[in-house]
């Protein structure tokens, strides 16, 4: 009988498919920063002068109203609706453009401005008390 040679024998399974490993390009890392912080929103939407037109003043022959009461009035109908009020440059500049543009004379005596021909809507229920 012929002599058995010895021989070595690789025993090791190929990879399978799912297993074998492709090298993967490594990511482009972005300067770390730190993450903006989210504020509490709390701020009120501002009250627009324009619904204050529509809805807080009544054009009527007659009366006048100074612009210091029309502000205070749309201070006040701010309130009642969880609006926040514009200051009161804002405001003024706002009414003399709106004014303006729908034909409401606006007179300056001294150092006081008035709206002609124009009531609060609260003088209204005041006048009816």
């Amino acid at each position: 009988m012929p002599e058995a040679i010895a021989e070595t024998i690789d025993i090791q399974p190929e990879p399978k498919a799912a297993e074998v490993l492709v090298p993967i390009a490594p990511t482009p890392r972005m300067a770390v920063r730190p993450r903006p912080k989210l504020a509490a929103i709390t701020r009120q939407p501002i009250g627009a002068v324009l619904d204050f037109l529509h809805s807080g003043i009544e054009i009527i022959a007659g009366p006048r109203t100074e612009m210091a009461d029309a502000y205070i009035g749309y201070a006040d109908w701010c309130k009642a609706g969880s609006l926040r009020p514009l200051e009161v440059a804002e405001f003024v500049d706002g009414m003399e453009k709106l004014c303006k543009r729908f034909g409401i004379r606006i007179t300056a005596e001294s150092d006081r401005q008035y709206l002609h021909d124009v009531r609060l809507a609260t003088d209204k229920e005041k006048s009816h008390a």
